[in-house]
């Protein structure tokens, strides 16, 4: 079990979808129904993280990783949600942050390889396809912010918008170093 983080790290990971969670709930005006959904998704957290435990499904990394990816993504739905609730709920703003949230978690697993490659070397080194997966997950950013904005949000609306997706893309990403860990394993363990 070298190397598995403790159960206090998977709760330190819930943080986040905590704070943002919280400020959906509460902001601009207090929503029961909001409060009810945010309380739910962490008693989920919360019950994965005891099942992982008690199960044993921790001990794989690719499950780590995944409960990571989930949870950040939870708290930037939140962060989202928060943009469009003070936005004034306008049903269009939140029918296209959806569509653009779920095209971050897409667009960040489908070029994962690309993206963290990216993050460790200079983007001149990348061939053709690199470059494209990445101008297209510039224009999702581009049209986030054009798209918050535009629904009634202010400037820290739309920063706090595309760093969401941001963060959901590079987080859906990061999926790849976990595969890159278990081919290193999978290599050593071979020779």
């Amino acid at each position: 079990m070298k190397g598995k983080p403790s159960i206090v790290a998977y709760f330190l990971i819930l943080i986040f979808p905590f704070v943002t969670g919280g400020g959906t709930a509460v902001l601009p005006d207090i929503s029961s129904i909001w409060i009810g959904i945010w309380l739910f998704s962490l008693l989920l957290l919360i019950a994965w993280i005891v099942l992982g435990n008690i199960i044993g499904s921790f001990e794989k990394l690719t499950h780590r990783f995944i409960f990571i990816i989930s949870s950040i993504n939870i708290g930037v739905f939140y962060a989202l949600a928060i943009v469009w609730r003070i936005s004034g709920e306008v049903i269009w703003l939140g029918i296209v942050s959806v569509i653009l949230y779920i095209s971050s978690i897409v667009l960040g697993y489908k070029y994962r390889k690309s993206i963290c490659l990216t993050l460790y070397a200079d983007l001149s080194s990348r061939g053709e396809k690199e470059k494209d997966s990445l101008l297209s997950i510039a224009i999702l950013f581009i049209a986030g912010a054009i798209v918050s904005f535009t629904g009634g949000g202010s400037i820290p609306g739309s920063i706090l918008f595309v760093c969401s997706l941001l963060i959901s893309t590079f987080f859906s990403a990061f999926y790849y170093r976990a595969e890159l860990m278990i081919s290193s394993k999978e290599d050593n363990n071979v020779h």
